[in-house]
């Protein structure tokens, strides 16, 4: 019984949804005490959301998907505007772009 939920445990998408979690939970540790420390770091983080914000309404694209990125990134600033640079890079498969 042991052995299969072991093996479970140690499959690849399962540890690396495991392994994630964890560097994202260290991410969050580490961002909101150099924020609590640091008035620099919060108004920095502040004036990328608004620009963020403001690049989002600019730009072309689904009025849904605008309103969802800029209550994202204005809501939650500092975590808003790391996602935003993250996931708003990612390209569409060649299928997708013909349509």
């Amino acid at each position: 019984m042991i052995h299969k939920w072991m093996l479970q445990i140690f499959r690849r998408r399962v540890l690396l949804a495991i392994l994630i979690l964890i560097q994202f939970g260290i991410f969050t540790v580490l961002i909101n005490q150099s924020i609590t420390y640091s008035i620099f770091l919060k108004t920095l983080f502040t004036f990328l959301s608004i620009a963020i914000a403001l690049h989002v309404v600019w730009k072309k694209g689904k009025e849904a998907y605008k309103i969802t990125w800029i209550l994202q990134v204005l809501i939650f600033p500092v975590y808003g505007a790391l996602f935003y640079l993250m996931f708003n890079r990612q390209t569409k498969t060649k299928k997708l772009q013909k349509n």
